[in-house]
């Protein structure tokens, strides 16, 4: 369980560990038991997989605020693109 005091930080950090040798399709599941709300962690097995992507957004957005910022090279010219959303 995670203790009240627990910064962000420890918490991703605690999940991404355990995430580690984990198949890459089980790894949002790790961080969702990890990260999750109580009541999210009851109810995963009988999840949507979009209601468990939906989720598992929620737990980013939580963590790190509603911007989302990516960056990527085009595949025709390599120049590189960043995307806000």
């Amino acid at each position: 369980m995670i203790e009240p005091d627990e910064t962000a930080a420890a918490r991703v950090l605690r999940a991404w560990g355990r995430g580690v040798g984990v198949r890459r399709l089980q790894r949002s599941e790790v961080l969702l038991r990890e990260l999750a709300s109580p009541d999210i962690r009851e109810r995963m097995g009988g999840m949507t997989v979009g209601e468990h992507d939906r989720e598992l957004f929620n737990v980013r957005r939580a963590l790190f605020g509603e911007r989302l910022v990516a960056t990527l090279a085009c595949a025709g010219c390599g120049e590189r693109v960043e995307l806000a959303l």
